[in-house]
């Protein structure tokens, strides 16, 4: 009887221990699950490294037109300073030939 009971036992023990397929059935479920997150964290990744993409060519295609605007503008400020420049020079030139008539009409006074 005592045999019998301990082969009951042991093929109980056999029966509840999983088997070596079962480990690995086990391990390769949780690989898989492992798997199947860490694509899940790659595709959310790739999501937010296309976002930052799109967002940098967006700056860059800012700073693009600022550099533009700012050309354009340091063009306008040296146009303006060239034409107050003319216009100065026009302002005294005129001046000067004021200047002229007047001493020329003060020599004419003193023979």
């Amino acid at each position: 009887m005592k045999d019998l009971s301990s082969g009951m036992t042991a093929n109980r023990e056999e029966y509840d221990a999983p088997s070596e397929d079962e480990v690995e059935y086990k391990k390769t479920e949780g690989w898989k699950a492992e798997y199947k997150e860490m694509e899940k964290q790659a595709q959310v990744l790739e999501e937010l490294l296309q976002d930052i993409r799109t967002r940098q060519k967006e700056i860059m295609d800012e700073r693009k037109g600022l550099e533009k605007l700012k050309n354009k503008l340091l063009a306008q400020e040296k146009s303006g300073k060239i034409e107050r420049t003319r216009n100065e020079l026009v302002a005294t030139e005129m001046q000067m030939d004021g200047l002229r008539k007047y001493w020329s009409n003060i020599q004419s006074l003193f023979p």
